[in-house]
């Protein structure tokens, strides 16, 4: 019986004897490959190599192996039965020393020890033609090779991981590859543990079958199912996590129970399905890749994305039409790329405390159509900022649709034709590049804000739902405002508008409402309002036009343009030389004091009652006053002095003094029973075209036969309150009123 002691430091050739002691002292792990050479058998150790003559891989299985440090070299006889070698025996490792096992042929059946052993299913490192072997070891620090077939390392994983059941399979700090074909892999990493598993042969495995990767994670894990439709479930409760999915579509799961990182990537040019679940701990750090681990994958598929998270989170989808899902809660910490595709992505955010104040920031992606939803939370504490495309300026972006939440919100639409809708919330929206339609709905202050690229861009914003508003304001390009706000609380909803030069918006609601135009130039129409609604300019040089409704319009500082249109409206001018159209409806116009304003009461075939009050400074017009019963208020400061009113009428210029019903018939006008009445007296003493003063309990009126009909019926009536027709004779001609 000879001893031979083979230390791998160089290669040597002995000839093979049974009773012989082959000593390998080296590391387990020196041991790369068993081969079958003719009539000879190599144990590769690396660069160098044993060379045993005159044996078989059969008879190595009875032949006296051992290591230095006092494991075993334990050979199977490369059968495909079950029990796997010569002697009916599985084949079993050491208690406690580290040994290498190899199962050679066949399907075998390999237990090994607690050590640090060395484990392959077959006859090395790359063995594709080796059986479906089923491999288990202890605590130690193994590497296991599972080679060819279909292997069970570890025990079975069937079943979805819920975190609260121990796993069967290995422990320890251990390297795992399963080799080609469909293998079921299962690993323990304790703390203090370092794990690594490949469902192939290595990294880049582009071969490997579909495998079942089951793990629980305390320590540091690294995993990567390389080829094939993988399943890799992970519950990790301390630590850290690696998991790549490599090529084909796989599904990865990560059950998250206590504080750790975890780094997920899905895998290039493929669908993945990820889903990562922290629940409510908040002390977990994840990031997610749909792609390879790159933040600029443009080859990557399709991928479903779920994340439950509290803590921090960034997902990045990378390319293909991506499937997001967010659900947060507490203070979590969340930013999420859509990347290149048409990507979905809804974000729910849970929570009612005001301590649960989470923060997200979405970015769709570039130069695609992207859905991003953040309706359906309880949470209304939340901050979140979203983008279309990749930032503020992303004019490359397309046609998005983003709804917004509960939470406070800033929400980019970037380049296309987008369509944004609000929550509740105090929001700010800015449309960006493209015709963008906006919808106001849900309470809180609501900013909306938008950039047009062309002349022709027209932005559309709809105000919706029985919702109680707070204040907004729209700025920027053309817009429209459409839509239906029945149901709105009374006086609920202020929108300022604040526009560049030449620009349009269009309002169109239905509630007691109110509307504040910004500055520049804007253009407001309320075309299906049929309730009280104000509307309110700033210091541009707005027009406002009204609707059906009775609206109360402000045209604040500027020269402005304030059309009431149908409906009993209120107008005041503000600063500035404004141009006043009661339109249809009894109208109320209000000119402030050091303006030259403009009154137009008749647009259109409009008809109406107006009242007008004007003071004294300023030069005033009042245009198209044809309603018998209009009635143009003075203030009564400007009268009775040098400043008294002139008014012209038609072509017809007259100066009003006393006399022009006086004596018996102005005593008959004024104890008349009503109005109607006292200009019955007046209009029997009127031709076409003529004009007449005369008092009436306490205000003088002025009356005018325009001559348009041909008779000599009175076709206005304009009642000066505080003025007496005395006073009208003091005038200068300063101050004009026409009326044609």
């Amino acid at each position: 019986m000879a001893s031979l002691i083979y230390t791998g430091t160089a290669s040597q050739t002995t000839a093979f004897a049974a009773t012989d002691i082959y000593t390998l002292a080296i590391p387990t792990t020196s041991v790369t490959n068993v081969s079958q050479q003719g009539a000879n058998v190599v144990i590769q150790t690396g660069a160098t190599a044993l060379t045993i003559t005159g044996v078989t891989l059969a008879q190595l299985a009875t032949a006296n192996f051992a290591l230095q440090g006092g494991g075993s070299v334990i050979f199977g006889d490369g059968t495909s039965d079950t029990l796997a070698d010569q002697f009916g025996n599985p084949i079993n490792g050491s208690a406690t020393a580290g040994d290498i096992l190899l199962g050679l042929g066949g399907g075998d059946a390999i237990a090994a020890g607690n050590g640090a052993n060395l484990v392959y299913g077959g006859t090395g490192i790359t063995d594709p033609n080796d059986g479906s072997d089923a491999i288990t070891s202890g605590t130690g620090n193994d590497t296991i090779y599972g080679n060819g077939g279909d292997d069970v390392i570890g025990g079975t994983v069937a079943g979805a991981i819920a975190g609260t059941t121990a796993l069967a399979g290995n422990s320890g700090s251990d390297l795992i590859f399963g080799g080609i074909g469909n293998d079921q892999i299962a690993q323990q990493t304790l703390v203090g543990q370092s794990s690594s598993v490949y469902g192939g042969g290595g990294f880049t495995d582009t071969v490997d079958g579909a495998d079942i990767i089951n793990i629980q994670n305390a320590g540091t894990l690294f995993v990567t199912g390389n080829a094939g439709t993988d399943t890799i479930n992970v519950t990790q409760t301390a630590g850290s996590s690696s998991i790549f999915g490599g090529l084909g579509n796989d599904t990865i799961t990560v059950a998250a129970t206590g504080a750790g990182n975890v780094l997920i990537a899905g895998g290039s040019s493929d669908a993945d399905n990820i889903t990562y679940n922290a629940g409510t701990v908040a002390n977990t750090n994840a990031t997610i890749f749909g792609g390879t681990g790159g933040t600029t994958d443009t080859v990557d598929g399709a991928d479903t994305i779920a994340i439950t998270s509290a803590g921090n989170t960034t997902v990045y989808a990378n390319a293909g039409a991506d499937t997001i899902t967010a659900g947060l809660t507490g203070t979590s910490n969340t930013i999420i790329y859509g990347g290149i595709g048409n990507d979905s992505i809804t974000a729910t955010i849970a929570g009612t405390s005001a301590t649960e104040r989470a923060n997200l920031t979405i970015f769709g992606g570039t130069a695609d159509s992207d859905v991003i939803s953040l309706a359906g939370g309880t949470n209304a504490f939340y901050n979140a900022v979203v983008y279309g495309g990749l930032g503020v300026n992303d004019a490359a972006d397309l046609a998005d649709t983003i709804i917004g939440g509960g939470g406070n919100e800033i929400i980019y639409g970037n380049g296309g034709n987008d369509r944004i809708l609000t929550g509740a919330g105090n929001d700010q929206l800015f449309g960006g590049a493209g015709q963008d339609v906006f919808v106001v709905n849900g309470a809180g202050t609501k900013i909306l804000a938008d950039v047009a690229t062309t002349a022709t861009a027209a932005d559309t914003v709809l105000i919706q739902g029985a919702y109680t508003f707070g204040s907004a304001t729209v700025s920027g390009s053309t817009a429209v405002i459409n839509g239906d706000f029945a149901g709105g609380d009374a006086n609920d909803s202020i929108i300022n508008v604040n526009g560049g030069v030449g620009q349009v918006v269009t309002i169109g609601v239905d509630a007691n409402n109110n509307f504040a135009l910004g500055d520049d130039e804007a253009r407001i129409i309320l075309s299906t309002s049929t309730t009280v609604t104000t509307l309110t300019g700033n210091a541009g040089n707005d027009s406002i036009f009204g609707g059906a409704s009775a609206e109360s319009i402000n045209g604040g500082a500027g020269d402005d343009l304030l059309s009431g249109g149908a409906g009993n409206d209120v107008i005041n001018g503000g600063a500035g030389n404004n141009v006043f159209i009661g339109g249809a409806g009894v109208d109320t116009l209000n000119s402030a004091a050091g303006t030259t304003d403009t009154f137009q009461f008749r647009v259109n075939g409009d008809s109406g009652t107006t009242s007008v009050t004007i003071p004294a400074a300023g030069i005033d017009q009042i245009i198209g006053y044809t309603l018998t019963t209009d009635v143009i208020d003075l203030d009564s400061s400007s009268n009775g002095s040098a400043t008294s009113d002139a008014v012209s009428i038609g072509t017809v210029n007259t100066i009003f003094t006393n006399g022009l019903a006086t004596g018996a018939l102005a005593t008959s006008i004024g104890n008349a029973a009503t109005l109607s009445a006292a200009v019955d007296l007046v209009e029997a003493q009127l031709t076409a075209d003529a004009v007449a003063v005369f008092n009436y309990q306490g205000s003088a009126y002025v009356v005018h036969n325009d001559g348009v009909q041909n008779n000599d019926i009175i076709d206005n009536v304009i009642q000066l309150t505080g003025v007496t027709a005395t006073s009208l004779a003091e005038q200068t001609t300063t101050d004009t009123f026409i009326v044609t």
